[in-house]
């Protein structure tokens, strides 16, 4: 074997080592809660300000890994199964009610469960509406009206009506205009945003404000303007909307509206699979702090606006595991870290 070999797998030795060394998990800030189970990657739901429900992946004594929802009680700790091969797409903390996926029944029909959560009762396709209204927002799955057949809609909670995106398809869809509709009127309010600045599954609810947050799922260069990735607030009893600045730098973001400041995934991976500054972070006015290192993804806020639910690994491939962060509890603390310029 020539030197010039043995030089070149020395070098690999090298870089395996320290790759294997990078990945090795550093100790989770105090402000972080764990409970230690392994997730799907979907998306967990806060059912109330204590409980999060998130798709648990547990191995059963066949060997064979199955999914299960499981509620998660923050406060307490317990951890509870709910059902098996469900796959929970919606929770509404506001009115307490849950929709699941479950797996086909004998005649080959999708079954969903939907109503109060502990009391969802089955619903099969054909007892839906011709064009029911799907989203993962708030659960219900009402009939679309009769004006509004063949267009795209936002379903909002019940009594705040109802987002118009207009008809799929067709040249220039995703720069339309999209619309707010009161429940029951024909008359549209226009929003100042387009289709491919907000996404519905990125819609948020604040219960303080009583009003949406309305932005991508991703910080992406639809909604930059300047140094700001753009968002809007809607107050749906009047239409009123309000235009915030978030600051750009950020990377393949989802953006939450806490009671400290917007929560900030960023994903910024290197070669070799490393993390770099990739992670969680609470940005405000002074700059950006980084709340937990990692792959960070699928966070979602508590109805008070104060705790942060999330899935993450240490690295980027391998599993995750279910996350919490009481941002208002630990406020002394995480507001004492040194804040990053953008």
């Amino acid at each position: 074997m020539s030197v010039l070999t043995v030089n070149r797998w020395s070098r690999r030795l090298i870089l395996l080592v320290a790759l294997l060394l990078s990945a090795c998990d550093e100790p989770l800030p105090p402000w972080v809660a764990e409970p230690g189970v392994r997730s799907t990657s979907d998306r967990p739901f806060w059912i109330d300000d204590k409980r999060v429900m998130f798709h648990r992946l547990l191995e059963r004594p066949d060997g064979e890994t199955r999914i299960f929802p499981a509620i998660w009680n923050t406060v307490t700790g317990e951890i509870l199964s709910y059902g098996e091969d469900w796959r929970a797409w919606c929770v509404d903390p506001i009115n307490g009610v849950a929709a699941f996926e479950v797996e086909n029944n004998a005649a080959g029909n999708m079954i969903y469960r939907i109503g109060p959560v502990g009391e969802e009762k089955p619903i099969v396709p054909e007892e839906l509406h011709e064009e029911p209204i799907w989203h993962g927002f708030n659960c219900r799955m009402p009939g679309k009206p009769e004006h509004l057949k063949g267009h795209i809609l936002t379903s909002l909670l019940p009594g705040d009506g109802l987002l118009d995106l207009g008809k799929k398809g067709g040249p220039g869809f995703e720069k339309r205009p999209v619309y707010h509709l009161a429940d029951g009127s024909r008359e549209r309010t226009l929003m100042p945003f387009l289709v491919d600045q907000h996404h519905d599954s990125c819609l948020h609810y604040s219960a303080t404000r009583k009003a949406y947050f309305i932005t991508r799922c991703g910080a992406g260069r639809e909604s930059l303007q300047g140094d700001c990735y753009q968002a809007w607030w809607l107050w749906p009893d009047s239409g009123r909307t309000e235009r915030v600045c978030i600051p750009a730098g950020f990377k393949d973001s989802v953006i939450l509206p806490s009671r400290l400041g917007w929560v900030v995934n960023h994903l910024n991976f290197g070669r070799y699979v490393r993390i770099n500054d990739s992670g969680l972070y609470l940005v405000t006015d002074q700059g950006r702090r980084l709340l937990v290192t990692g792959n960070v993804g699928n966070a979602a806020l508590s109805p008070d606006g104060c705790k942060v639910a999330f899935l993450r690994s240490p690295k980027q491939l391998g599993d995750k595991t279910l996350i919490s962060i009481d941002l208002c509890e630990h406020h002394d603390a995480i507001l004492a870290l040194s804040a990053e310029p953008f």
